[in-house]
């Protein structure tokens, strides 16, 4: 963890200071904290070094330097969409950040220079409008917005200026105000319907999975026979599986999981079937490995392109020729759900 700056007395004066450096610009500036000793200048230490911290080790406005007044009046909303997506980077619970970052392009685009404080209903409105009708003069295009997903990223706007009024940006009655907006109801509005993503065919499932790694296709039967999501099967390690003695029943708790920030606990069963399938990911694996891994689908594609090989060994590449020290890219460890989808979609 990187160290924190130290109180420390100016040579030659009796007074505090403490030098920050800006995470992003690496500028260095001194702050002043009054004489050396006292309990407010070690006060004042620590008020300014929780401002750097919570502003992402970004320099905060010196301690002598006066608040500009009805400074949330004049605050574009360009720079509080801009403060928050630094935000949303580093705390993206709910998998949500692109969605966010969509939707904050298409509000700098409208109200980027308007004052945030005065982002009411009537400005929410005619946002909504605009992601009703889209945009094919962007490049890429916009299409029109479903009704469902405008009604969420008009959850996300709320939550974005929910956000910047716990942290003193705008006043707490802009929140307020927006939450007056009603969702827009299926029938009664503008916005098309979007068809309800159902279950994939059973028999596409079949002919795909001769085609998937091993890793891949576990997964995919883990899927099939649990009901869980990819993102809590991708997660799986040996020393998450619990065996119940009595009833012979594997269980596995995920840490994160959909409902996991209201504290609701997630239990995926695990009966003979996904038993057998598991089985031969936990033999010589330790326990904090991944069961499903994509460097060991990598390894046994390479190895299974090997088997198949019809060029002498003399002749050509043998292994290990065209191995790099240190690749721009390598297969990790575990699978991100984007890297799973990928590889159901080019059978890996």
């Amino acid at each position: 963890m990187p160290k924190t700056p130290s109180y420390r007395r100016r040579k030659g004066r009796n007074q505090a200071l403490v030098t920050l450096t800006d995470s992003t610009t690496r500028k260095r500036r001194d702050y002043w904290l009054g004489e050396y000793g006292t309990p407010e200048s070690r006060e004042l230490y620590h008020r300014v070094i929780a401002e750097w911290e919570a502003r992402g080790r970004r320099l905060p406005r010196p301690p002598d330097e006066p608040t500009p007044l009805r400074q949330s009046e004049t605050l574009e909303l360009s720079v509080l969409l801009r403060d928050f997506k630094r935000f949303s980077e580093q705390h993206d619970e709910y998998g949500e950040y692109r969605s966010f970052v969509i939707l904050m392009r298409l509000m700098k685009k409208l109200f980027g220079r308007a004052p945030a404080a005065e982002f009411g209903p009537k400005k929410l409105r005619m946002l909504r409008d605009e992601m009703i009708r889209g945009d094919a003069t962007e490049n890429p295009p916009r299409r029109p917005w479903s009704r469902k997903y405008i009604n969420q990223q008009v959850q996300r706007i709320r939550r974005i200026f929910k956000w910047a009024a716990a942290h003193e940006m705008v006043p707490a009655t802009v929140y307020q105000t927006l939450r007056t907006v009603e969702p827009l109801k299926r029938g009664r509005c503008a916005a098309r319907e979007h068809p309800k993503v159902g279950p994939a065919p059973s028999d596409m499932v079949d002919a795909v999975l001769p085609f998937l790694s091993k890793p891949v296709r576990g997964l995919v039967e883990l899927q099939l026979l649990t009901g869980a999501r990819a993102g809590e099967l991708i997660e799986l390690r040996v020393c998450d599986i619990e065996v119940d003695k009595e009833t012979g029943v594997w269980s596995y708790r995920p840490l994160k999981h959909k409902n996991a920030h209201r504290e609701h606990e997630r239990v995926v069963y695990f009966g003979p079937r996904a038993q057998d399938i598991l089985q031969p990911f936990l033999t010589e694996r330790a326990e904090t490995d991944y069961l499903f891994s994509p460097a060991e689908a990598d390894e046994a594609r390479r190895e299974e392109r090997h088997a198949k090989r019809t060029t002498p060994l003399s002749s050509g590449n043998s292994p290990g020729m065209n191995v790099v020290e240190i690749p721009e890219r390598s297969p990790g460890e575990q699978y991100t759900t984007n890297a799973y989808r990928r590889a159901i979609e080019f059978g890996r």
